[in-house]
């Protein structure tokens, strides 16, 4: 006999954890996406001044909290978060932890399927295969409400081996983790086993040397994809340069967000370079 405080769904229970500014334009699309798994989600608001607060806080199975930085961008604080917030004592339970920036999507067919076996053959951590999505046909719509159907994202990209990020973890054999800025590398207490994207030869992709391209081996078939979609607003140049001006005087001295000030010129043929590569279609 089962009781009724037993789980009774064998598959995990997944919590996503990230940290917004004014992010308005393309929430909608991270909220649906990951609630569709089922996933609790904790939004993390850096002092928006937007509508990124409202549209988190009306979302089911979302909560949000408030930190503030000076009206500065501090990746330090942001990755302190993402190490963090997973363990505080009014956490959501669960079995597996996913850490992304909003424009970050986990892309896979069945990902608690996935992660129920790598439960089952003790994998602790997954490194979803990195991919630099173009920019899509038509702008997000800022106004997607809950169950409305938000405008097209983009299906294609580049393979980006510096967004195979060490994001997924089991959040039961995972007793610690240090995320670095951006969460491109982290550590993890005990040493976890590791499954997902492995990294070919890195090649230096120019014209955008600030954000090196690292052309990684293929996915191996039924792996998970970190879609990035980084550009999907139309107003991109505006906003880099938004981000260049709240970069802290921390990520100066440490060369956080440098892309953020790469110029027009090199963003807009670094543009033109995906969409030529854009050889992932999902």
């Amino acid at each position: 006999m089962t009781s009724s405080c037993e789980r009774i769904d064998p598959l995990p229970r997944l919590h996503v954890v990230t940290v917004a500014w004014n992010e308005e334009a393309f929430l909608p699309h991270f909220l649906r996406h990951y609630s569709n798994m089922g996933a609790a989600i904790s939004v993390f608001d850096n002092e928006s001044t937007d509508a990124t607060v409202e549209i988190a806080a009306a979302w089911p199975g979302t909560t949000v909290t408030s930190f503030n930085t000076g009206g500065t961008l501090r990746d330090d604080v942001n990755s302190y978060i993402k190490s963090t917030a997973w363990r505080a004592p009014d956490a959501p339970a669960a079995e597996w932890v996913i850490c992304v920036d909003v424009d970050e999507l986990i892309y896979h067919p069945n990902l608690r399927e996935y992660l129920r076996v790598c439960d089952e053959s003790g994998y602790d951590v997954v490194v979803p295969a990195g991919v630099d999505m173009t920019p899509p046909a038509k702008a997000p719509d800022a106004t997607s409400a809950e169950g409305q159907p938000p405008s097209p994202l983009s299906h294609r990209g580049a393979l980006n081996a510096l967004y195979s990020k060490p994001v997924i973890f089991s959040a039961r054999r995972i007793e610690s983790v240090n995320f670095g800025p951006g969460a491109h590398i982290a550590q993890f207490v005990p040493a976890p086993r590791i499954t997902g994207h492995r990294l070919g030869t890195p090649r230096l992709r120019p014209p955008f040397p600030a954000t090196m391209f690292l052309e990684g081996l293929p996915p191996g078939e039924g792996d998970p994809l970190l879609l990035h979609h980084r550009f999907h607003e139309p107003n991109i140049v505006d906003r880099w340069r938004e981000r260049e001006a709240r970069r802290s005087d921390v990520n100066r001295r440490l060369g956080m967000g440098a892309h953020y000030g790469v110029g027009t010129a090199v963003l807009q043929d670094y543009l033109q370079w995906l969409d030529e590569y854009a050889t992932v279609n999902v």
